[in-house]
């Protein structure tokens, strides 16, 4: 069990961006206990090592370049993403208009 004084540590470590592993082995803990801990002093956490960043489009970029005559694969170049994600933001954009 952490001391109020080490949870802080840790906490302030891995807001600062230590990596896991060093926290862990400064603190004498499992690297799972480090995210459990930043957690409950309120440290939003990072995204693990390997899963892919949230992928967005800018359904507003994306319903105005539809409105001017581009089709969702056109868009996807223009906006560097890909045609699913432009094709689902002009979904969204679309039903926010309708109320939806």
């Amino acid at each position: 069990m952490l001391s109020a004084d080490a949870r802080k540590s840790v906490a302030r470590a891995y807001e600062a961006g230590v990596p896991v592993k060093i926290i862990a082995y400064d603190h004498g803990i499992g690297r799972s206990s480090v995210s459990d801990v930043a957690k409950r002093e309120g440290v939003e956490l990072r995204r693990p090592l390997g899963q892919p960043k949230p992928r967005m489009v800018d359904e507003d970029a994306v319903l105005r370049l539809y409105r001017e005559g581009l089709d969702t694969v056109s868009i996807a170049a223009r906006l560097m993403t890909s045609q699913a994600l432009a094709a689902n933001g002009l979904a969204r954009a679309r039903d926010r208009e309708r109320g939806q």
